[in-house]
């Protein structure tokens, strides 16, 4: 009825609500207050409200803060939520209201007519965020993997609300990426594909039958977690409010020629759906190994070399399986995918007849594919003397 001074929540634009009179004597008499009062005590008094007769007069729409306005004759009104954001989880119940309010006969303002009527209606939101992670200490090894972490909002419930709906995805480009599966996460010593709640900065324990992780069957294109309904009442009872973050592993298929890989994710909870997209770099190197000769660069094959992120060479880089690479058609080799950033290469044994040159040298990968000038690296032998 009255006006809540300060902030009651942040407001919420762009929501209509359908203002509806219904048909009741005049609220200048005491029968028409006798039917005010008979349908708001009904069992269903929304559904008492549309059998005494319902007349649309307008819809408003919130702005500037969550705020609609208008003049209304007396009367008693049912307003209906019609259209929301997608953000938003659960609209606002219908409820009925008069103009003008009554206090009522107890409290600090008993027995007053409140003409300037303030209602409140609350709308449960979510937000989703996608970002992806630098590389934990165990991943660094491996320059093809890439984790990306998913943020779902987990709304606040009005009294009585449910969770019905809980499911967040991630979705790839199968030409580019591929999920990395749990037993392959153990194979190469990382963390596997997670999912966890938070409340307030504070982990919120969840069980195994809370949720389940499903690709999807054909093209493996999309991983899922969906929240059961025991998954779903313990976000209730101690997530409302906090996220559901799920971080998914992936390994790099190919480069394209800009070298950007994108990611999509979609959330759907309750009547909310959301997309959010994000994208990483990635580079892949080439190298050309040749005999020093009399001017000549002959190609030479059959030269190993192993990648390092140091000088040092105490941290090696494995792509794809492989942390040794041969020369072969044409003296070349091609480590397909890594992210950009400085290593070092290692010839770590010489073509049959060459002088092996084991000194690391230091190499820069930059988002895209190999040219003979980009992510390109020329690595010349001398011939064992006679």
């Amino acid at each position: 009825g009255q006006e809540i001074p300060g902030s009651q929540g942040k407001g919420l634009n762009d929501v209509d609500f359908l203002i509806q009179r219904v048909t009741t004597d005049s609220l200048l008499t005491s029968d028409g207050w006798a039917d005010v009062e008979a349908i708001s005590k009904a069992a269903d008094p929304i559904q008492a409200a549309k059998d005494a007769g319902l007349t649309n007069v307008k819809t408003v729409t919130t702005a500037n803060g969550g705020v609609a306005s208008t003049s209304l004759p007396y009367a008693l009104y049912l307003v209906t939520e019609t259209k929301a954001p997608s953000s938003v989880t659960d609209k606002a119940a219908p409820f009925l209201v008069t103009v003008p309010f009554p206090t009522g006969p107890t409290g600090a303002n008993a027995n007053k007519w409140i003409y300037d009527v303030h209602v409140y209606p609350k709308n449960g939101v979510s937000k989703l965020e996608k970002t992806v992670l630098a590389p934990a200490e165990g991943e660094l090894k491996y320059g093809d993997l890439v984790r990306w972490q998913i943020q779902a909002d987990v709304p606040v419930l009005q009294s009585g609300e449910e969770l019905k709906t809980f499911t967040v995805t991630d979705k790839i480009d199968t030409t580019q990426l591929a999920f990395v599966t749990d037993a392959q996460a153990t194979a190469f010593a990382v963390a596997p594909t997670t999912v966890t709640a938070t409340k307030g900065g504070a982990n919120v324990p969840l069980v195994a039958a809370g949720y389940a992780v499903t690709p999807e069957p054909a093209a493996r294109a999309e991983l899922t977690v969906t929240f059961t309904q025991t998954g779903r009442d313990k976000l209730k009872a101690s997530a409302q409010g906090g996220k559901v973050v799920f971080t998914v592993l992936t390994q790099v298929k190919t480069v394209p020629a800009n070298g950007v890989v994108k990611n999509n994710a979609v959330s759907v909870v309750n009547d909310s759906k959301l997309d959010a997209s994000t994208e990483t770099t990635v580079g892949q190197l080439r190298v050309l190994k040749y005999a020093k000769a009399d001017g000549t660069k002959a190609a030479l094959n059959g030269a190993t070399f192993k990648l390092y992120h140091d000088e040092g060479k105490t941290q090696p880089v494995t792509v794809a399986g492989q942390s040794e690479w041969n020369t072969a058609n044409g003296g070349l080799l091609n480590i397909p995918a890594l992210r950009p950033g400085d290593y070092w290469l290692v010839e770590t044994a010489a073509p049959a007849g060459y002088q092996l040159d084991g000194t690391a040298k230091k190499v820069t990968v930059v988002a895209g594919q190999s040219t003979t000038t980009v992510n390109y690296v020329v690595v010349g032998n001398k011939q064992v003397p006679a």
